[in-house]
């Protein structure tokens, strides 16, 4: 990260506008000469979601029961597996994914071989 430079404190400013700006200021103010100056259009209305679609809120021993049910049920699911899934279909359904590791592999040992080429040459 480079230093930060010194500042002047002098404006960032061209001059004729800072000279501009100085005048306004010492005009007295007039309704007729005031600036027109736009106001941005209202931001919309946050959108509110409906009772039935907010999830109900629980506190207390139930909420903590029904987290280690849960819990529970994960460890249960994952020790007894409904279905036994062989090595041959995983690679057959997913077969894409290992092909795609590997051009990425290879992709990246190239440009590795680049850089390090790069590096030497220049």
């Amino acid at each position: 990260m480079s230093k930060r430079k010194n500042r002047s404190s002098s404006p960032n400013l061209p001059a004729d506008s800072l000279a501009r700006a100085r005048e306004q200021i010492a005009q007295p103010s007039d309704e007729s000469a005031a600036p027109v100056v736009d106001t941005p259009a209202p931001a919309p209305a946050p959108r509110v979601r409906k009772a039935s679609l907010q999830p109900a809120r629980s506190t207390g021993a139930r909420e903590k029961d029904t987290d280690r049910m849960d819990t529970q049920y994960v460890r249960s699911r994952l020790e007894h597996p409904t279905r036994v899934v062989s090595e041959a279909e995983l690679r057959r359904q997913y077969g894409y994914v290992v092909a795609d590791l590997r051009q990425m592999a290879i992709l990246s040992v190239g440009l590795v071989v680049l850089l390090l080429v790069l590096g030497r040459v220049l």
